[in-house]
């Protein structure tokens, strides 16, 4: 599937599981090309193109600001990135992030993989988690914390290119 100048998001998938998402060329649409949200849990997302989301990349709403990720996650736990391109994107390549509710480690992404995927020329950092409970490791055998890394997310064998904010 291609999805290609939306005024939102590429694809917005929510309350998700067991699905494979694969295939697709997600690009120049103004929000995320990617927006997973809701109970979006244990999927595979793979051998996706994700090109230039999250800015006016198509011209067709002038003095938008962007800056949105390439691939939005929030509230979703134990899903497989994999193999994906992910590239200049307006903010970063992956915002991991949590939904606005209580208790937080309940709601934040968690558990996720982000493997042999390559990020490159975002306008952010290449994979995020601005929130302190969807911690990123980048060493699947050493998180390097001596806390119980059950729920953290893990990005490892991913190549990183000239994001201006670095790769994590």
């Amino acid at each position: 599937v291609r999805a290609r100048c939306s005024f939102f998001d590429g694809f917005a998938l929510y309350e998700t599981s067991g699905a494979i998402i694969t295939g697709n060329v997600l690009e120049d649409n103004d929000h995320s090309g990617l927006s997973l949200d809701i109970s979006f849990d244990d999927n595979i997302i793979s051998n996706n193109q994700i090109l230039r989301n999250g800015s006016d990349a198509c011209g067709i709403h002038p003095g938008y600001s962007g800056n949105h990720p390439g691939i939005y996650i929030a509230a979703g736990h134990g899903n497989l990135f994999s193999s994906n391109v992910i590239a200049e994107s307006g903010g970063d390549g992956i915002l991991l992030t949590k939904r606005d509710a209580s208790p937080p480690m309940e709601r934040c992404a968690q558990r996720n993989l982000i493997y042999s995927t390559s990020i490159s020329h975002s306008g952010g950092v290449g994979v995020s988690a601005p929130d302190a409970e969807c911690r990123i490791y980048n060493d699947p055998l050493n998180p390097g914390s001596g806390e119980d890394e059950v729920d953290y997310n893990r990005a490892f064998g991913t190549c990183y290119r000239s994001n201006v904010g670095g790769q994590l």
